[in-house]
């Protein structure tokens, strides 16, 4: 019963990623991909995801990970050795970046809210790590949920309508970042990750699972105990911005009333 259900989640993770890259162009052929793997279910999955669409030949590409060493107080030099095994035996090529970026963001910043700046340095880590080994397409994790749960973040915290781009192109770096999870639940990413065993490690953040990202996970989830559907609504109204009806000031007309007779 497990087994057929691995098979079938499999199938759909391995779908929706064949769908993100074709209906966003994420891939051509001869590119070097290189998985930002942090450790957590998502990247990870994505890293496997990957490889095995490259084993079936179903593209044509090159596929690195890197591990961005954030510095954090606990991890010590075989931290991510499990990952690296994990590399080692699918014949990945792995490279671990190792930053300062937590003695930067709690101690000489002292950020309120570092979440932001940590990922931007992060980001900027791994584009930089790209270059030095060739790479052009930096993959990230983020999956279906993350697409709602930034939607909503900055909706509330920011004021305005954004979230993060299928396809973004880092000018500075000249990389191009992809999120091939795209349509791929996060329940399903949990399953596999699990009954694989692929190789996870705790985060050492010391604000772990208390960040505004969290916050909202908990509203949505209170949310969709009246609205079970709340989330796919969501995601279904991001995904089809030709039905958005949003108010929009006309400044002319505002400008012209006021211009006398």
């Amino acid at each position: 019963m497990e087994s057929s259900k691995l098979k079938r989640t499999l199938k759909h993770i391995l779908g929706g990623v064949r769908k993100a890259i074709e209906d966003f162009s994420m891939l051509k052929t001869g590119d070097h991909i290189a998985v930002g793997v942090s450790g957590g279910k998502d990247s990870i999955t994505l890293l496997n995801a990957l490889n095995e669409l490259k084993k079936y030949g179903i593209y044509d590409f090159n596929l690195s990970a890197i591990t961005v060493d954030m510095g954090f107080s606990g991890t010590s030099p075989d931290y991510y050795s499990s990952i690296e095994k994990f590399c080692t035996d699918n014949r990945i090529n792995f490279f671990l970046e190792t930053t300062s970026i937590s003695s930067i963001v709690f101690s000489s910043r002292e950020e309120k809210n570092p979440c932001s700046l940590c990922s931007n340095m992060r980001r900027g880590a791994l584009a930089n790590k790209c270059r030095e080994i060739g790479a052009n397409i930096l993959a990230l994790g983020h999956h279906k949920e993350d697409l709602v749960d930034t939607f909503l973040m900055s909706l509330f915290y920011e004021n305005r309508l954004n979230t993060y781009q299928p396809v973004t192109y880092m000018d500075r770096s000249e990389i191009t970042v992809i999120r091939p999870l795209l349509y791929v639940e996060e329940a399903d990413i949990l399953f596999v990750s699990n009954y694989l065993q692929l190789p996870l490690v705790e985060s050492a953040c010391p604000i772990n699972k208390k960040t505004k990202r969290e916050e909202i996970k908990l509203l949505l989830k209170e949310i969709s105990y009246t609205l079970p559907n709340a989330r796919d609504s969501i995601f279904s109204a991001i995904m089809n911005p030709d039905r958005a009806s949003i108010f929009r000031e006309d400044k002319s007309n505002k400008e012209n009333s006021f211009k006398k007779e």
